[in-house]
């Protein structure tokens, strides 16, 4: 269903089809049970302006993200459903600006709209929002922009996550209640040595895993590579139990679980640094 939409033309659409799709096509017990409601236009716009997210501070923020585009400058909706409130925000950057709107509009957009779900339905839904949303108001004001990229993550925004310090090396442990039913636990720990990152560890480990890697060699190669400076002893523990975990989940068949993995970490990266 997701590459018969993403391949119609919707840039003449002048409401928001994905809602009335994600409406009728997921059971109301089950949008219940996620937590979901359908919010009208109205009450977001009422919430937008409750945050003071209004002309100004768009305009300041937009200032501010030209000086240092890597200041980490976010807008963000926690659980963004089909992005209702992602769409109205961006109208509302469109239309802070009543001279002329600036011609890298697009690019702010981009770096600072962010959107995370629980259901990964719904984050296509909203991925697909947000992209005709920035089509429609630019095209309105006579200049066409299709994003390069749309920052809606499958991830729990609820997720709790631990950063721990060992003695040689660091732990992250990830505690998502949807794991228990996977692998009989709700966390994942995964080491990180000073060679490399959490994500590549992490990335690593589930390539090992698909290509039926043997376990020891996997290991080996990742204590060399990654951990020479780590006494071996210390963390290959860690290690072999993180490669059990991630075959356990990909012999359930639940190979995506590991995009919501990285989402997760992705998402932990944003704490304290959202303006809204």
């Amino acid at each position: 269903m997701l590459e018969v939409i993403y391949n119609l033309d919707l840039t003449h659409v002048t409401f928001d089809i994905f809602r009335e799709i994600y409406q009728n096509i997921l059971p109301r017990e089950i949008r219940r049970g996620l937590g979901e409601f359908y919010t009208h236009e109205n009450i977001v716009r009422e919430v937008i302006q409750s945050a003071n997210l209004d002309g100004n501070a768009i305009r300041r923020l937009y200032n501010e993200w030209r000086e240092d585009k890597k200041s980490g400058i976010y807008i963000l909706d926690p659980a963004c459903g089909s992005g209702t409130f992602l769409v109205e925000t961006i109208k509302l950057i469109f239309n802070s600006f009543t001279d002329r709107v600036p011609p890298d509009i697009c690019n702010f957009i981009e770096d600072v709209i962010i959107g995370i779900d629980i259901n990964p339905f719904a984050v296509e839904m909203a991925k697909l929002n947000v992209i005709l949303t920035i089509m429609r108001e630019s095209s309105k004001r006579g200049f066409g922009c299709i994003p390069n990229e749309v920052k809606i993550y499958w991830a729990d925004s609820l997720a709790r996550i631990k950063n721990s310090e060992k003695l040689y090396y660091k732990v992250l442990t990830i505690n998502i209640p949807a794991l228990t039913q996977i692998i009989g636990k709700e966390s994942i720990s995964i080491p990180m040595c000073p060679g490399a990152s959490f994500k590549e560890i992490l990335d690593k480990t589930w390539e090992a895993v698909i290509s039926r890697t043997n376990r020891d060699a996997f290991i080996n190669d990742i204590v060399e590579r990654f951990c020479a400076s780590v006494p071996r002893d210390a963390i290959i523990k860690d290690i072999a139990e993180l490669y059990d975990t991630m075959k356990k989940i990909h012999e359930s068949g639940n190979s995506r679980i590991l995009n919501l993995l990285m989402n997760t970490i992705t998402v932990q990266s944003l704490v304290n640094s959202c303006a809204y």
